[in-house]
């Protein structure tokens, strides 16, 4: 049978399938920010989870930083919604005892750019970070029991003609 390159991966990560068929995986390294995280980590409460290897995360508050009144900290942020979000990451950062970067961190920035600036990501020659841009991004698989859309297209897409393109680079 064909698989996707998503479905080899994805196969290769399942540590257990549980009766209702929903997938438990191993991830190496989990970088997670302020966005949906809350909802994986309710989930986390519920099942009497914790994070397995703590020093393998990298919580990063950068989504919904304000570029004003950052000197007020969160009431600075003047939706109460979004002001909630931020605190909960601290809070769940705080409580499953993660690395966090926040809100007044020396470090603070987008995830994306400062996880491999600062060691916890791969960067730099012979590391290629590949995914698909889709309009319904972003997203996350972390914290969600389903892609939102239902169809996975920023990795079940990815060809192994890109991959082996992305590896040419």
């Amino acid at each position: 049978m064909n698989r996707t390159l998503f479905e080899k991966v994805w196969s290769e990560h399942v540590i257990v399938t549980s009766p209702q068929g929903e997938d438990l995986l191993y991830v190496d390294f989990n970088l997670i920010n302020e966005g949906q995280s809350f909802l994986a980590f309710d989930q986390l409460r519920k099942e009497g989870r914790r994070a397995r290897r703590p020093q393998q995360h990298l919580a990063v508050t950068d989504h919904y930083l304000p570029t004003v009144n950052r000197s007020l900290g969160p009431a600075g942020i003047s939706n109460p919604e979004i002001r909630r979000v931020v605190e909960m990451l601290d809070e769940n950062a705080a409580e499953l005892a993660l690395p966090h970067i926040g809100w007044h961190h020396r470090d603070q920035g987008i995830a994306h750019v400062i996880a491999p600036e600062l060691g916890f990501a791969p960067a730099g020659e012979g590391h290629t970070v590949l995914c698909r841009h889709e309009p319904c991004q972003p997203c996350t698989l972390h914290g969600r029991e389903s892609c939102p859309k239902g169809h996975f297209r920023c990795m079940r897409l990815i060809t192994p003609e890109q991959v082996r393109e992305a590896l040419r680079v």
